[in-house]
């Protein structure tokens, strides 16, 4: 009986884990600040996300340009800021970038 009350627990936990993650979609927004801290790049538009499970809410995510696709992003954003262009975003906090939720798509317009 113990051991089925704690596999109870221990799914419980994990699935409140899993409905927390939250994508969201802004589109056709305007990146207003770009940051760069050792291999985190930081990102503001001006459109707020439903991304809250990493701690920073808000208008802000982060990607990590040790790797793909942050390295490609980094380039999409540098030029989308400098362009002053829309771009689209799918924001997660499924993982974070410090307390920042992630890039998972970005679209150019």
């Amino acid at each position: 009986m113990k051991l089925l009350i704690q596999i109870m627990i221990v799914f419980s936990a994990l699935s409140i884990t899993v409905l927390r993650a939250t994508d969201s979609w802004i589109t056709e927004t305007q990146l207003t600040k770009v940051e760069f801290y050792g291999t985190q790049f930081t990102i503001y538009f001006d459109k707020p996300h439903e991304a809250g499970g990493c701690g920073h809410t808000g208008n802000v995510a982060a990607l990590n340009t040790n790797s793909e696709p942050g390295k490609t992003y980094y380039s999409f954003f540098l030029t989308a800021y400098a362009a002053k262009k829309p771009v689209s975003l799918l924001v997660s906090d499924s993982t974070c970038n410090g307390d920042r939720p992630t890039l998972k798509v970005v679209r150019g317009h």
